[in-house]
């Protein structure tokens, strides 16, 4: 899976060249985002203290964030395009490899539904990248630029502890990774046994469907009832999933609608003791949410993960009893052009 992409060099260009470009336009959404939110502290200000200050400098702070929605406008879905093409690219270099693999192969290859799992594993592996891969680049990128925002912004936390002083500087800093790792450990801990009946379900789907072509093709007589007893497994491996889904989307719900009210009621009583100003406590608040997205990543696509989990699985199952390629085999293909195939 990896190597067939990274390390060869049929796809050198599309690997790395496509790579540091996707960085480079992600790395410019996130900064455009860490602007907005220092705007957003400065508007704030400006009407909390609109007094001292003249309207036109209200309107030029929000000439300002126009122009950075504007450039948001264009760099994200030019993001998501070339993550979509990337992710293509990574299928097509997997399915070229088994497809090698599966021809060089001096015996038939004995594994249930082949050909669906060489088009459908690929499929899925590819549909991940294009809906988290971005996502999880992104959120390492932010982590970067909103830790040291929040860490800055956010005033410092006096306690008391057997009769002496401490000072925490960025306490909301070590709210967000306190809470980030019980988010975690609890969506493991639920989200563990997920896996294994998602590769169940794959295979009931599977034994369907053979029985089905099977049917089409004349190789089999049409029996209702035994047609039924094979959606049946189909029907019970779901609906045990699915109860599995119920502790896991509840403890991801409370989780959330928790968490969003701690930078408010903090900030809130920050701005009212006078402490900070009121954009100020926007910008702590803004950086306190972003941080705790980006680091809870996993924890609000654990669904996508279970899947890709499984995916992963299948395929490594896949490779394993496909032979490997002499190395002059998979290097003899011309390096593609820069470009998308049409």
């Amino acid at each position: 899976m990896i190597t067939s992409f990274f390390a060869s060099k049929e796809w050198f260009w599309r690997a790395y060249g496509r790579g540091v470009l996707i960085f480079v336009l992600l790395y410019s959404n996130v900064e455009i985002n860490v602007y907005l939110i220092k705007q957003a502290k400065v508007i704030g200000d400006l009407l909390q203290h609109s007094s001292g200050h003249l309207i036109g400098e209200l309107y030029t702070a929000i000439l300002y964030v126009v122009l950075l929605r504007c450039s948001f406008m264009v760099c994200d879905p030019a993001a998501s395009y070339f993550a979509r093409i990337y992710a293509i690219d990574w299928r097509r270099a997997i399915t070229h490899d088994c497809i090698r693999r599966w021809h060089a192969s001096p015996t038939p290859i004995q594994v249930e539904g082949l050909s669906q799992r060489l088009q459908e594993e690929p499929y899925k592996f590819a549909q991940f990248l294009e809906n988290f891969g971005a996502q999880m680049l992104r959120a390492i990128i932010a982590l970067a630029s909103f830790v040291p925002m929040l860490q800055k912004s956010s005033p410092s936390y006096f306690f008391t502890w057997d009769g002496i002083n401490y000072e925490v500087e960025g306490a909301l800093l070590y709210v967000v990774w306190i809470l980030t790792c019980i988010g975690i450990v609890f969506g493991i801990i639920l989200g563990k046994p997920l896996p294994s009946i998602e590769n169940n379900n794959r295979a009931v789907e599977a034994s369907f469907r053979d029985c089905m072509v099977l049917i089409e093709r004349g190789q089999q007589v049409l029996v209702v009832e035994h047609l039924f007893d094979h959606f049946r497994k189909v029907h019970v491996s779901y609906a045990g999933m699915y109860r599995k889904f119920v502790p896991a989307d509840w403890w991801t719900s409370c989780y959330w609608h928790s968490i969003f009210a701690i930078p408010l009621i903090v900030t809130a009583g920050w701005v009212f003791e006078g402490n900070i100003t009121l954009g100020t406590g926007a910008q702590i608040t803004e950086a306190f949410i972003a941080c705790m997205a980006s680091s809870s990543i996993f924890l609000n696509n654990w669904r996508a993960i279970v899947d890709f989990w499984a995916t992963t699985q299948r395929l490594r199952g896949l490779y394993a009893v496909l032979p490997a390629l002499p190395k002059q085999v998979t290097d003899t293909a011309e390096s593609p052009v820069f470009e998308t195939d049409q």
